[in-house]
């Protein structure tokens, strides 16, 4: 009987230590989900057309040091860097966003934010300079007085200059003042100096990465068993692939995921009424301040063809963007509204959408998922395989 007993626990411990086994169509997905150094290249020197800069070294210079700088607020106590900390994954680790008041949402990542299409969790901003002019400009952000900022340029030297270098064509003068000078064409180009600095934040190192490249060696040795299961139950019952697909692990779309937070009020419509502010806004990618060619309509497309549903009971209503997964386990708390402390609650709520809004959208995708305690376990150990390094760039 002891050894009846000895052999099957010999046979569970072998079976808990067999690797993974991925199907070729699987390992044809994992691949997707990164990229090689030459995919990045090629995928930024697309990203941002309308911003003529991006790929300026001296203008990312400049954006690295306005990041940083509290002397674009209102108290001069606050930067860019103040909410999106690099030893916290581009995030604060606050449930709402805290600035010179408190926001209404989450502060979310800027890891890979050259991948993005949409700006803001509700999608207000259609490029990176107009968030980041957004966040300056926010009275409960950062509260810039543009005027202060003008004077700021004007009496530091190193500012002075460096600008002066960028944006030639439309240089600084120490006998203008604020009045005198086209004051969008001000406030764009430190936006867009801030987007080209912010372009280069990026993350394809993390042990998962390191797997995927190897996978088609079966060279397994960068995840844990627990991590490859969790992978595996990423890939298929977990269903988390209908919106976190391709290398930032984000669809890039709007979806409205039954929180209770949308039943308070005042109610924040999200998506829905982001997309009057953004096609109304003159210094959206369609205005006379955004750097597409005049015969490039295949980038403005996607604001020139936005449109706002005539209607609330629709799935943009409530409808927040989805976040990269990337470094998601330095980024708590969880969704827009920072509902949810920990990863073991966000996957809690999927498998059982306990305490979720009805789902009036009649969303297919949104339905429990039933894992089991130990697929909840193995599912956040694989994304805690997609924390990676994040490096604040460098320029000569």
């Amino acid at each position: 009987m002891v050894a009846i007993f000895l052999v099957v626990i010999g046979v569970l411990a072998k079976a808990s230590s067999v690797s993974v086994t991925f199907t070729e169509s699987q390992k044809k997905i994992i691949k997707s989900l990164t990229l090689t150094q030459e995919k990045i290249a090629q995928q930024q020197q697309k990203a941002e057309p309308s911003n003529h800069f991006r790929h300026n070294k001296l203008a990312k210079k400049l954006g690295k040091i306005l990041f940083f700088d509290t002397r674009l607020s209102k108290n001069n106590a606050i930067s860019c860097a103040s909410c999106h900390n690099f030893l916290t994954g581009l995030s604060d680790n606050k449930k709402i966003a805290q600035g010179l008041g408190q926001g209404i949402r989450n502060t979310p990542t800027l890891i890979n934010a050259f991948m993005q299409r949409w700006y803001f969790w509700d999608g207000r901003a259609d490029s990176l300079w107009l968030q980041a002019l957004g966040s300056i400009e926010s009275p409960v952000e950062m509260g810039g007085d543009w005027q202060l900022i003008y004077s700021l340029f004007i009496n530091d030297k190193a500012l002075y200059t460096i600008y002066n270098k960028v944006f030639k064509k439309n240089p600084l003068s120490k006998n203008q003042s604020f009045a005198d000078i086209d004051s969008n064409r001000f406030k764009t180009n430190i936006a867009k100096a801030i987007a080209a600095f912010v372009l280069d934040i990026m993350q394809f190192n993390s042990p998962f990465d390191h797997f995927a490249k190897n996978i088609k060696s079966n060279n397994n040795s960068h995840l844990t068993l627990n991590q490859q299961r969790g992978l595996q139950l990423f890939l298929g019952k977990a269903n988390c692939m209908a919106c976190h697909f391709g290398p930032n692990f984000s669809d890039g779309e709007f979806h409205n995921i039954r929180l209770m937070s949308q039943l308070k009020k005042p109610k924040d419509s999200g998506r829905y009424s982001a997309i009057a502010l953004l096609k109304n806004n003159p210094l959206n990618i369609l205005g006379e301040y955004s750097d597409i060619s005049q015969n490039d309509s295949y980038s403005k497309a996607k604001t020139q063809y936005l449109t706002q549903p005539n209607n609330t009971h629709n799935n943009l209503w409530a409808a927040y963007k989805t976040p990269t997964l990337r470094n998601v386990a330095q980024t708590a708390p969880y969704m827009h509204d920072g509902s949810m402390q920990s990863l073991e609650q966000v996957i809690e709520y999927y498998s059982t959408f306990k305490n979720a809004v009805p789902n009036s959208h009649n969303n297919n995708l949104l339905q429990p998922l039933n894992l089991t305690k130990e697929e909840k376990l193995q599912l956040v150990d694989f994304l805690r395989s997609l924390t990676g390094t994040i490096e604040i760039p460098v320029y000569e």
